[in-house]
């Protein structure tokens, strides 16, 4: 739970960031080759080239046909670059290929290119306005960018073209949870349970909603089925964990941080949340030692800077609280709440200078923190 510190209450608000930041590797991962009519194309492609004794390793594609097989390899390889390159080239021999646009476009989301992505799927949907995989592609690149509205419209297209589509109701349910409608998401979340129970990530998030609607124990339940579908799935148990300490029970919510430790060790969000619930136990300095852990798994993960800073403040640590909120800036300068804090401990030490510009930052970047 990211908070501030000083001259107002806490503010709460760093679960949503946690609860989603790991399903989208879920999706990213899926829904390369999601629709069976690519891979169906791509296998039968593979075959021919085996029969025909031609290895497109050792040389130049001479074909489309080569330059889909080894376009599918560099995407499979996490090679986005190449094949960005090859599909240029596969374009050049055919520019009339729905696959090769979608292909393209894969590549483009994997670097972050988003608004090229967008327009990738939309030539390969005029190319082909029947594919219900390139309409939740681009659904998920308008939901990357912060355009859920639009997003949801394309879900809708891919369900109607394919109304077994469960993650497209998946899909559909997040941008829905970006929009807080919540009841909407758990409604779209259960239409993808329904369609495989079996999808731990989809519980997960309905679990989310339910937090999000004050329905704790809902929550709670939904999380216990992820986890029994995944026992792994240490998001799962942060966000159990997390539901437990907003009720109250700092206790059974370390001992699932703890269980999520225990499958990755290297998973920050465990460490960090910890060590709010040790802070809810005013054991500070174990909280401490909690935030020193989440960032030694990851440096640049800032909410854990930004916890210790506010425990070293309230510690008495001006100096190294300074350096924490300092190092949250540094990795991003849109953590507006870390303005805040620092300004907090500049008026502690009486720098009127620095703690204006702080302060000045943080309105500029969210006026709402005038009212704070």
């Amino acid at each position: 739970m990211l908070n501030v510190i000083g001259i107002i209450q806490p503010v709460f608000c760093f679960m949503a960031t946690n609860m989603e930041k790991y399903d989208n590797i879920n999706i990213i991962c899926m829904k390369v080759g999601a629709n069976l009519k690519k891979v169906l194309l791509v296998s039968i492609v593979s075959i021919c080239l085996v029969l025909s004794a031609v290895s497109v390793n050792a040389s130049t594609p001479q074909t489309v046909s080569e330059y889909l097989t080894l376009i599918d390899q560099m995407l499979d390889e996490a090679k986005y670059a190449e094949a960005l390159s090859y599909t240029d080239m596969a374009l050049k021999m055919d520019d009339k290929s729905a696959l090769l646009f979608f292909y393209k476009a894969e590549a483009l989301v994997e670097m972050g290119r988003y608004e090229e992505a967008v327009g990738c799927y939309s030539t390969a949907l005029r190319l082909d306005p029947t594919d219900e995989v390139t309409y939740n592609s681009l659904g998920l690149a308008l939901e990357y960018m912060g355009r859920y509205e639009e997003a949801v419209k394309r879900y809708d297209m891919a369900v109607a073209l394919d109304p077994l589509y469960d993650f497209a109701y998946y899909n559909k349910g997040k941008s829905m949870f970006y929009m807080g409608r919540y009841a909407d998401a758990i409604l779209c979340f259960d239409k993808s349970i329904e369609l495989d129970p079996e999808y731990a990530p989809a519980y997960n998030r309905k679990g989310i909603c339910y937090e999000y609607l004050h329905k704790l124990a809902e929550a709670i339940s939904c999380y216990d089925k992820a986890i029994k579908l995944d026992p792994k799935y240490t998001t799962a148990y942060v966000n159990k964990g997390q539901t437990l300490d907003r009720s109250g029970k700092y206790k059974e919510a370390i001992e699932v941080y703890d269980k999520a430790i225990e499958i990755d060790p290297k998973y920050a969000p465990a460490y960090n949340s910890k060590g709010k619930a040790y802070e809810q136990l005013y054991k500070f300095n174990e909280a401490i030692e909690c935030y020193r852990k989440a960032i030694a798994a990851d440096p640049n993960y800032i909410y854990a800077h930004n916890n210790k800073g506010i425990v070293q403040f309230y510690m008495g640590e001006k100096e190294e609280a300074l350096k924490c909120f300092t190092k949250v800036i540094e990795l991003d300068p849109y953590f507006t709440a870390a303005y805040y804090n620092r300004a907090a401990i500049y008026v502690n030490m009486h720098k009127s200078k620095e703690t204006l510009a702080d302060l000045r930052k943080a309105v500029e970047q969210d006026p709402s923190w005038k009212k704070r």
